[in-house]
């Protein structure tokens, strides 16, 4: 008697392009689904490595020409895409924004989307924990309305991205909000925000031009701190501010992660991610943007949790 294959979950998010956000979204993911799962990623060999965990990988769908002359010429990319198609009973988003900030970012997804349809025709997609921006325009808006009327199910991360899709008046889906999955996942453990002793540390981290006033301010304020920059993504590096002497640091492995933030005493930042980091380990009273939030997401987040901005 022939074997039963394994039906799987393929799991599908910005992974593996060293944004350490999308993959501690990754890693909270993986102990979230509990049947055997196959990662879409960049990489596999960071997300795994970040992760701490060995799992099934998969290159991402084309979408753009150079990835689509590839999947046309390349028997062995073409053939792992399209067997997907013997494995995979479930399809999942499992957070982050995909549709925010841009017409490019959300042209994207919703090609990726166009594969999952093309693919696996009638199966089972979910939307989780998205962050969606209220002010795109007409032709994003247009997409995210195609993509979101034919899925199963969409959680968002907060209020402002449930009213986001309310307003596209898609008959019949219903939203549930919850919070981010890093945010929620950690808040739900034990153990993991324990009373250790704080080490002189700031932690610190940019994705825009650092003020030299700004800077200045921070030294003569946080005087008697070791000052840490943290890379959330490598390019992030550019904007050390002029004249830093730290530490600068990209984390290789969550644990690698956790272990700045536990031990950290104050934390100044601007990604997502790393200011829900600080606000778990440190709290509000010691977490704060760099400036004002550069997105409705972490507007939301730095609102509701009450992170001002650094003055």
């Amino acid at each position: 008697m022939a074997s039963v294959q394994t039906q799987k979950t393929l799991l599908i998010g910005n992974f593996g392009a060293k944004n350490l956000g999308d993959e501690l979204i990754l890693a909270f993911a993986l102990e979230n689904e509990k049947n055997n799962v196959i990662i879409m990623t960049v990489s596999g060999d960071f997300s795994q490595h970040f992760c701490e965990k060995s799992f099934q990988t998969v290159s991402f769908f084309p979408t753009g020409f150079r990835s689509f002359y590839r999947f046309l010429t390349n028997k062995s990319y073409r053939k792992e895409i399209l067997l997907l198609r013997e494995e995979v009973e479930e399809i999942v988003f499992p957070g982050g924004g995909l549709f925010a900030i841009s017409f490019r970012a959300v042209w994207l997804w919703f090609i990726v989307f166009l594969w999952v349809k093309y693919l696996f025709k009638e199966k089972k997609v979910r939307f989780e924990y998205q962050g969606i921006d209220a002010n795109l325009g007409f032709f994003s808006r247009f997409l995210i309305k195609q993509v979101f009327s034919r899925v199963e199910r969409v959680s968002v991360r907060d209020e402002v991205s449930a009213q986001a899709i309310e307003s596209l008046s898609i008959n019949g889906l219903k939203i549930k909000i919850e919070e981010d999955l890093v945010f929620e996942q950690l808040r739900e453990r034990t153990g993991v925000n324990e009373e250790v002793e704080k080490t002189p540390i700031l932690l610190l981290n940019a994705l825009s031009e650092f003020s030299i006033d700004k800077w200045e301010d921070i030294e003569y304020k946080f005087s008697k701190l070791e000052k840490v920059f943290v890379c959330f993504d490598p390019k992030d590096k550019q904007f050390l501010p002029e004249g830093f002497s730290g530490r600068i640091l990209f984390p290789k492995t969550k644990t690698d992660l956790f272990k700045l933030f536990v031990q950290a005493k104050t934390v100044i930042g601007e990604r997502l991610h790393f200011l829900i980091l600080g606000q778990y380990f440190c709290g509000s009273k010691q977490t704060f943007s760099l400036k004002d939030p550069y997105s409705q997401k972490v507007k939301n987040f730095c609102r509701e949790k009450n992170i001002n901005v650094f003055k």
